[in-house]
């Protein structure tokens, strides 16, 4: 739960920045920038040891992915470009300085491994894109043996449909059942460290009635999800906007 509300912290520090800086909270004073860019889809997330990485999609000419690095106690480091392609998805290593960026370019999921100053790996992910179908990347997480965790919604208006991916032996896998997410609403996944899911919703597809968010889970060593379980019913016209947020800790509470 703490690397995850970490994370948190350190995104109100990039969202309160000024448009054309994009910057971080630092441990010992005020925010700062640590590039003046056009900056969109800006995520980061820190581990246990207080190390960091942020990450953004330069917009326009040239765009692409770009991260920043920061070592425990220390300040972040210059950008280093990843490559082309919008980021969806990003996390740093329970242990060292390494991350993983998830990026999509065209009809490509691609997972790059990143160090502090360069690419040093760059994987496809196959996961099956094809015309009309959006992909949104709901949770990534690498854990301390290097084995990665994946968590990608497919779909369009009215239904999507999870997939999990695991990383193991140098390789992105598919693996477990698929999870259909009825609604429009984006869902938010959580992963412990040892790959159990976690995934909260909003199905707002009734036609009559309230909204409802959902929440189910797949154990780790599990392929089957647990029955969905209603936590809430918000006004329908509310549902629609409604925007679902999940955190678990390591032994997944």
């Amino acid at each position: 739960m703490t690397r995850l509300r970490s994370a948190a912290v350190l995104l109100v520090g990039l969202l309160t920045m000024p448009a054309s800086a994009l910057g971080v909270p630092s441990a010992f004073g005020p925010s700062r920038p640590i590039a003046t860019v056009a900056a969109r889809a800006v995520q980061a997330d820190m581990n246990a040891r207080d190390s960091a990485i942020v990450g953004w999609t330069r917009p326009g000419a040239g765009a692409g992915v770009e991260v920043a690095f920061r070592p425990a106690q220390g300040p972040f480091g210059r950008p280093v470009s990843v490559g082309p392609g919008r980021l969806e998805g990003i996390a740093l290593a329970e242990r060292g300085a390494r991350g993983v960026v998830i990026r999509r370019i065209d009809n490509e999921v691609r997972a790059t491994y990143v160090n502090r100053v360069r690419v040093i790996d760059d994987e496809l992910i196959r996961v099956r894109l094809v015309s009309g179908v959006s992909a949104r990347v709901l949770g990534v997480r690498i854990t301390a043996d290097g084995s990665g965790f994946l968590a990608v919604a497919l779909g369009s208006r009215d239904e999507w449909r999870l997939q999990t991916f695991r990383r193991s032996g140098g390789r992105w896998e598919r693996v477990g059942d698929d999870l259909v997410l009825p609604g429009r609403s984006q869902a938010q996944a959580a992963m412990d460290s040892a790959g159990g899911l976690s995934v909260a919703w909003v199905d707002d597809t009734a036609t009559v009635g309230d909204a409802t968010v959902e929440v189910a889970r797949r154990p780790s060593g599990s392929d089957a999800w647990t029955t969905p379980v209603v936590l809430a019913s918000v006004p329908f016209d509310e549902g629609r906007a409604f925007t679902t947020s999940i955190a678990t800790n390591d032994q997944g509470d």
